[in-house]
């Protein structure tokens, strides 16, 4: 496990130096005493040194002064997923550290509900989902990808943890007793949660195939049993609307067992006694 963390942990850490990446090193120095505090470069480099001191939701209201022409580069875009990430309660070092060491009894969603156990809302890592894929296709590095992989995984975990019934409604990062991901109703989970848990599991599997880096196995084997061909969901819906009523009631079905989920009915998704009908 050690060497495949290795692999796809150094891209990631990268991300979190970003000022030398997106404005060079002259630059980065250069801002720091420039007289012109308010040209997009400038905001740019204040953005990254409150993104790097955690202060996200600052970093987002200096990059609202940044001109759309360069907030809609892949800088800028990079940019302002990285603060709405950081916003939604993701720490990439953190995630890539505790999701390298997931241990056999624990589910990915499990993991996530714990992570993002603080979470107030997943509207940021939307926002970070839609800043990452709006950049240029022959743009998006494999750098981007992985950051892409762990903000689905982010949102995953904040859905659960936000969702109006509330998987874990004293936030102590363990599922409750009463949730009922089987259901709609006041002590289960929505439709559109529901399929914006479906976009983050076929987006993150999509993220991790196209980084082309060697990611945990833990992870990538766990998304496969939801998607085709293996599993029984079209992994390329992107739109939480798109997915059909039997593919949403199969990812109820994935949320509820212990392959991928959060174990409320302990079992696989071939245990048919676990089956959302």
């Amino acid at each position: 496990m050690k060497k495949k963390y290795c692999a796809w942990f150094g891209p990631v850490a990268s991300l979190m130096l970003l000022c030398p990446w997106i404005l060079g090193a002259t630059e980065c120095n250069l801002f720091a005493g420039s007289a012109n505090k308010t040209s997009d470069a400038a905001l740019m480099y204040t953005a990254q040194q409150q993104i790097n001191a955690s202060d996200y939701a600052d970093a987002l209201t200096t990059l609202s002064s940044v001109s759309a022409t360069t907030l809609n580069t892949h800088a800028g875009l990079l940019l302002t997923a990285t603060a709405n990430a950081g916003r939604c309660g993701l720490n990439l070092v953190n995630l890539a550290s505790q999701v390298s060491t997931m241990t056999s009894g624990t589910s990915l969603m499990q993991l996530m509900l714990a992570y993002m156990a603080g979470a107030t809302s997943y509207t940021n890592c939307k926002t970070a989902e839609t800043e990452i894929l709006a950049m240029v296709p022959a743009q998006i590095t494999a750098d981007d990808y992985v950051f892409l992989a762990f903000i689905e995984l982010a949102k995953i975990g904040a859905i659960l943890e936000t969702s109006p019934s509330g998987a874990d409604p004293t936030h102590a990062g363990t599922v409750a007793a009463s949730f009922t991901p089987c259901t709609a109703t006041a002590t289960g989970i929505p439709d559109a949660e529901v399929g914006e848990i479906g976009v983050s599991v076929d987006l993150a599997l999509s993220a991790i195939t196209k980084s082309g880096i060697s990611f945990a196995s833990s992870v990538t084997s766990v998304l496969n049993k939801v998607c085709k061909p293996t599993g029984q969901i079209d992994c390329s819906v992107t739109t939480a609307s798109s997915f059909t009523a039997p593919e949403l009631l199969l990812l109820r079905t994935a949320i509820n067992t212990s392959d991928l989920g959060l174990n409320t009915c302990p079992g696989t998704m071939s245990n048919l006694s676990c089956v959302c009908l």
